[in-house]
């Protein structure tokens, strides 16, 4: 069995003060630090670059290099009305990165579906207007 005195009241040493807070300077600082993360934060976020942009423009020109190659395989020609063949892309529109594109070229029979009255001017967007060739290659995306 151990035997042991335990005194209620500890000893300080002389001329050494406690500082001690309250409450309400506990939620004082607690709310500076927070203020504090958060200006970090939104920092850190505001210094990242948007690769948004970029990704899109290498998209675009994926989707330009394809139209412009013409792949007999993965975009097979189809019967768009009778008599009148096409490639399934020039309808359907291609996909990438969860958008759709879809294109024409100026001057030529269309079956996209601005070329076909389908959607409006304002229901699109540009994406992009090639002029190297003989008619002006256009790529545009519907809005949502």
């Amino acid at each position: 069995m151990i035997n042991l005195q335990i005194s209620s009241r500890l000893a300080s040493p002389v001329g050494v003060r406690t500082l001690r807070f309250g409450a309400h300077a506990f939620w004082v600082l607690f709310a500076l630090q927070a203020l504090g993360i958060g200006v970090l934060v939104s920092m850190v976020i505001a210094s990242i670059p948007s690769q948004a942009a970029l990704s899109r423009s290498d998209e675009i020109e994926q989707v330009r290099t394809f139209i412009l190659n013409g792949d007999s395989v993965s975009d097979p020609l189809i019967e768009i009305t009778p008599n009148v063949i096409g490639r399934s892309s020039s309808v359907r529109g291609l996909q990438l990165g969860g958008q759709t594109y879809f294109y024409y070229f100026e001057g030529r029979n269309s079956y996209d579906p601005f070329s076909r009255g389908k959607v409006g001017k304002d229901q699109i967007e540009l994406v992009l207007r090639d002029d190297a060739g003989d008619n002006a290659l256009v790529i545009y995306r519907m809005l949502r």
